[in-house]
């Protein structure tokens, strides 16, 4: 509309030039869901809130730090060690996933508290599970394309015996794979990811008895929004023993040692009676030391959803998250055949397992790229899957300036060429196959082609893309030919 001049003089007018354009979105984000030491933060329940955080620091601040192990140390009378440390047992990952995430490479990320460690301790497997279920339905109103790890699942599952019946450690993990169900549901709705892991008990089970069990929980729900791994991976830093506290340490034998010990405190400067630091330093480093040596075993997720988002930033959704080293990561609790590998990766029941192997020199790395539907020719990769996802939600957000816009030619060209202008950069990128535009993605809106007069009576404006995604190269075959020399 003309602008009506009444007053004489000078008037400016800024007039863009610049067509609407679709911005890549962030589907890298993770999102955690487990249990912490405290679940209060700035004074607020954190409980089923959305936290974001950028760092550790930023986590022991808002969640604190991991559960307060204690240890039990036996000496001889000249205060040597008459026996290895024992440790109590660590029953939730929180904290040690968090640290698994940031050093390998992970940026900012959100977490949802399920409650306090003591809340974890004394619940029963199916409240924890209405507690996990309670902070994915809060995860899931975000509306954003998340990548969701539960560290904490593990705990859904009653203690697996080795007189158990195949049937009876199936029933013991239903909730298990119910949880990832669920949060499958949500990645689908979202346009997330779910990072599942393989569960593994306490007793030794071979290869093909966890994965049957794995398999067998999860095969009702095949969906190529989510992805397996298997198996834990041995940590290579120690636990976290609170020192100041008096619970943390008993003593057991040796001399002059006190009987109510504390591995290092000091009060107003001053060291405090029973401190082992301060006054009894050669039996502080003895203990410090073998604590030093200790090492966990956790699920691999945290990990994995640290190699995605690194690769999403520095190459992109659409290069597969696999054969990246793990930081921090001793080595995979169980060694892998080649046999046993096959069976991971093609399986007849469709249900993929992505492996986590050590190699000699290179350390241990996420060996496999396939989603859950590992055998579907279209959604068997999880980087064409993600890179699906990341257009998808893209697209959508930058269409919704359209909303209520004319449904007309000049409409339609405008979102034709911001979105084929977009493909283009990704085509540019190596995410598109094709020498050409035209090869790597067609995009279709208008009368007649995408619409019908009564689409656009009924206020539909239907657009159409298509994408010709790369696929990672998952098996390198070299073909070699010996020649004779000519005469």
């Amino acid at each position: 509309m003309a602008t009506s001049y009444q007053s004489p003089g000078v008037y400016v007018q800024e007039i863009s030039h610049m067509p609407p354009a679709v911005y890549p979105a962030n589907i890298s984000m993770p999102l955690f869901i487990g249990y912490t030491e405290k679940n209060k933060r700035e004074g607020a329940a954190s409980r089923y809130h959305v936290n974001k955080i950028s760092s550790i620091k930023e986590f022991e601040l808002a969640f604190g730090r991991d559960q307060h192990l204690s240890v039990h140390v036996q000496f001889n009378p000249d205060n040597s060690l008459a026996a290895p440390i024992s440790i109590s047992t660590r029953r939730f990952n929180m904290y040690e996933a968090i640290t698994l995430y940031f050093n390998n490479g992970g940026g900012p990320c959100y977490i949802v508290s399920c409650g306090s460690f003591t809340a974890g301790r004394n619940a029963t497997p199916g409240r924890r599970y209405r507690a996990m279920h309670a902070a994915l339905d809060i995860a899931g109103g975000l509306g954003e394309a998340c990548n969701i790890i539960f560290p904490d699942a593990g705990l859904l599952v009653e203690e697996i015996t080795v007189a158990d019946s195949q049937e009876t450690r199936q029933q013991k993990t239903v909730l298990y794979h119910k949880l990832f169900k669920d949060a499958l549901s949500v990645a689908e709705l979202t346009r997330g990811f779910v990072l599942t892991d393989v569960y593994q008990p306490k007793i030794p089970m071979a290869v093909n008895s966890l994965l049957g069990l794995y398999r067998t929980g999860m095969r009702d729900k095949l969906s190529a929004f989510g992805a397996a791994y298997f198996p834990n991976i041995k940590s290579s830093f120690p636990p976290y023993i609170n020192e100041e506290s008096y619970i943390a340490i008993t003593l057991e034998g040796g001399t002059g040692l006190p009987a109510r010990p504390v591995l290092r405190k000091e009060t107003a400067g001053k060291a405090v009676f029973g401190s082992l630091f301060h006054h009894h330093l050669p039996e502080y480093q003895l203990i410090r030391n073998a604590i030093d040596q200790i090492r966990f075993t956790m699920p691999p997720s945290s990990a994995v959803a640290a190699v995605c988002a690194n690769v999403d930033n520095t190459r992109g959704c659409w290069k597969a998250p696999s054969n990246i080293p793990l930081s921090l990561v001793e080595g995979p609790t169980l060694p892998l055949t080649t046999l046993e590998m096959e069976g991971m990766n093609v399986s007849p029941d469709g249900i993929s397992v992505n492996a986590i192997r050590s190699f000699t020199g290179k350390g241990t790395m996420v060996w496999g790229a396939r989603t859950l539907l590992g055998n579907d020719n279209e959604w068997r990769y999880i980087s064409v899957r993600r890179f699906a996802n990341m257009i998808e939600v893209s697209v959508k957000k930058a269409l919704l300036i359209f909303c209520f816009e004319p449904n007309g030619a000049a409409t339609w060209v405008k979102i034709k060429a911001m979105i084929e202008n977009f493909l283009i950069l990704q085509w540019r990128n190596g995410a598109l196959m094709g020498a050409t535009p035209r090869e790597a993605f067609f995009v279709k809106t208008g009368l007649g082609e995408t619409m019908t007069i009564n689409d656009i009576n009924e206020g539909r404006l239907v657009v159409e893309i298509g994408l010709a995604a790369t696929r990672p190269a998952e098996f390198i075959i070299l073909k070699f030919t010996q020649q004779m020399p000519g005469p």
